[in-house]
């Protein structure tokens, strides 16, 4: 998987990792525990692995996967083997497909490594889940922790807006704050997966709390740089709001207004500067109304 994209799985799903089964399609017979995924032996780590206890305890490796990899199943097949060794337990191992750009001819859930003859060395099976073919009621109907994945699934793009309120509804009526926080942080993060970011801010007006977002969540999706640039924008207007007041007193209706349609950080900080030469709100303004 894309590494960015790392920290959001990894905290959506190890809060609660039997529900992740489940949606992987699993029905684990026994107790489902996190496991430190670090192999030690290679460079890189595995996204998650879970031990299933019961009668017959096996393991579960998941990878999430939002870009396409060719290497992919080699890789799956790499981890499966180190697991195994390290544990001496099978190993079940699972692609996650967060949006279709991630698929490619060799997610078929089959390697076979066959020497030049023909003779076989190695059959490898592993799992695939597309997320966008996944029922997105079915996730919205089940546990709270995998609500964030509702928006990637099968529900058209029409309809993320309403996914995204009934996302809110059950956050709302069913988790504390700072936890409903977190899970609507990672939808809006995840998100980036699917939508542009014009579309991102118009789909989560007044449904994020975005002075709950979790520093260490998501850094490089199109969400997230979206949210960064509207709370650099929101701050440097409140500021010039401040010093604008103090030197002019309070604006006008009109003159709010104009001041809360500019959208351009660098013109925020540019009528800041601004303020020295200025005599006045409407002439401070006069550029944005001339816009």
């Amino acid at each position: 998987m894309a590494k960015p994209f790392d920290a959001t799985t990894k905290d959506l799903f190890q809060a609660d990792p039997a529900a992740l089964l489940v949606y992987l399609g699993l029905r684990p017979a026994g107790p489902v525990e996190v496991l430190d995924a670090d192999l030690s032996t290679v460079t890189t780590e595995a996204d998650m692995v879970y031990r299933v206890g019961g009668p017959d305890p096996y393991l579960v490796h998941v990878e999430m996967q939002s870009s396409s990899d060719a290497t992919l199943p080699r890789r799956l097949l790499r981890y499966n083997a180190l697991l195994d060794y390290r544990h001496g337990a099978r190993v079940w191992s699972v692609a996650v497909l967060l949006r279709p750009e991630a698929d490619g001819p060799g997610m078929t859930g089959s390697l076979g490594l066959r020497l030049p003859d023909g003779r076989p060395v190695h059959d490898f099976r592993f799992g695939v889940v597309r997320t966008w073919q996944q029922s997105a009621e079915t996730i919205l109907r089940g546990p709270l922790s995998l609500l964030p994945l509702a928006l990637l699934a099968d529900a058209p793009p029409e309809a993320a807006r309403s996914v995204i309120h009934r996302i809110d509804e059950r956050l709302a009526r069913e988790s504390s704050g700072p936890e409903a926080a977190r899970l609507m942080n990672s939808t809006f993060l995840l998100a980036g997966l699917r939508f542009a970011e014009e579309t991102i801010a118009t789909l989560f007006f007044g449904t994020l709390n975005m002075s709950l977002l979790d520093s260490k969540i998501l850094k490089d999706s199109s969400s997230y740089r979206l949210l960064e640039r509207l709370i650099r924008i929101d701050e440097s207007r409140a500021l010039l709001l401040a010093l604008a007041t103090r030197r002019f007193g309070p604006p006008t209706g009109s003159q709010k207004a104009d001041l809360d349609g500019i959208d351009d950080h660098d013109r925020l900080q540019g009528l800041c500067l601004s303020l020295d030469s200025v005599s006045g709100w409407d002439e401070l303004l006069a550029g944005q109304k001339q816009g």
